[in-house]
């Protein structure tokens, strides 16, 4: 899929891995879901940025993440950060309060917060899976303008066919961004 989105030009890719609340969850839950997160981030993620030349950027509340975890990131991050073809934004344990927060405490002044977001990038299509048609707390300073289309199935069982017609149908469209 990436190599798709590269290709028509899509040049930053964000995807949700958790949010905040997320972590409410029972432990026995939470544990299975990090553990599937860490595993795709020290493998498939790190060989998918490796082999697209992408960087990756690890947005959301790292105080929460176990150490190892923590490392992991840390290293990624390390790893890909003179990568330039593309940036791969991973959103976990993102909390758009905290993001905003953080962003308004490091400005120098009210009209440079958005400067200091965890991902300073406005959002223009969206990819909603699984049947929900709701954003989920998905960036949402950065997604005001965005498009989005909904799919029935999950991710992966998105196909490169799908995601072409969805970028069709998006280049097609007259954007006015509020005017």
């Amino acid at each position: 899929m990436t190599e798709t989105l590269l290709r028509h030009g899509i040049a930053e890719i964000s995807i949700y891995l958790s949010s905040i609340q997320n972590f409410r969850r029972t432990s026995d839950e939470m544990a299975a879901n990090m553990e599937i997160i860490y595993a795709a981030l020290t493998h498939e993620i790190k060989i998918l940025a490796g082999q697209q030349d992408l960087k990756v950027i690890i947005a959301g509340n790292r105080a929460l993440l176990p150490e190892k975890f923590t490392r992991a990131v840390e290293t990624l991050e390390r790893l890909t950060a003179g990568n330039a073809r593309g940036r791969l934004n991973l959103l976990i344990a993102y909390d758009p309060i905290l993001e905003i927060s953080e962003a308004v405490s490091h400005a120098p002044s009210p009209n440079h917060f958005t400067d200091h977001l965890w991902i300073t990038t406005p959002v223009d299509l969206i990819l909603r899976t699984g049947g929900a048609n709701l954003l989920s707390n998905f960036l949402p300073l950065q997604s005001g303008y965005a498009r989005i289309h909904c799919f029935e199935q999950l991710f992966n069982d998105l196909t490169t066919r799908d995601l072409e017609q969805v970028l069709a149908d998006f280049c097609r469209i007259d954007r006015k961004f509020g005017t």
